[in-house]
């Protein structure tokens, strides 16, 4: 990742600076290093940012879900406004789905449980089919099933989890 970072640097190519900054981040962000996770995903918004950048919903959306792994739920709460606010500003709508997942983090992480399965229901209903190997389905799926599992829905939780050993690259993430 440094490599590929020094080379964007280089170049003065901002859109690789920026993508780098985010893989960086969300790598710092599974390993627990949530302070460098925090600063990668903020140089990635601003990157896009500048850029103009549509990708600025997942350095936001991100955030806002590290945001909730910090337990700070009114900043994620915050970041959830920005990213809807950024989507409706967009072409495409079906982008919605980013924060309508971060909005159902946001309710399982308070344990309102039937706001998240709402919320879930609504980014699944976004989702493009499975095409590429990036996606991100399983993102959405399994916050879904343990909503309902936490509110004590075991059969739509099976259910949920069933759907998760049925994807093909939307297990990637």
């Amino acid at each position: 990742m440094k490599e590929a970072r020094g080379l964007a640097d280089e170049f003065k190519e901002k859109p690789m600076q920026a993508m780098t900054s985010f893989y960086a981040a969300y790598i710092d962000f599974q390993l627990g290093k949530f302070e460098n996770a925090l600063r990668g995903f903020n140089e990635a918004l601003r990157l896009w940012t500048e850029l103009e950048d549509p990708n600025q919903r997942f350095a936001l959306s991100w955030k806002g879900i590290l945001l909730l792994e910090m337990g700070k739920v009114g900043e994620a709460q915050e970041i959830a406004v920005e990213l809807r606010d950024l989507i409706q500003k967009g072409m495409n709508k079906k982008a919605m789905r980013y924060y309508h997942w971060l909005e159902g983090m946001i309710d399982l992480k308070k344990a309102n449980y039937p706001k998240a399965i709402d919320s879930f229901g609504k980014a699944i209903s976004l989702l493009s089919n499975q095409a590429v190997i990036f996606e991100d389905h399983a993102n959405y799926y399994n916050p879904l099933a343990a909503a309902y599992y936490k509110a004590g829905n075991l059969e739509k939780a099976k259910a949920e989890y069933e759907k998760l050993t049925s994807l093909t690259t939307g297990r990637t993430a």
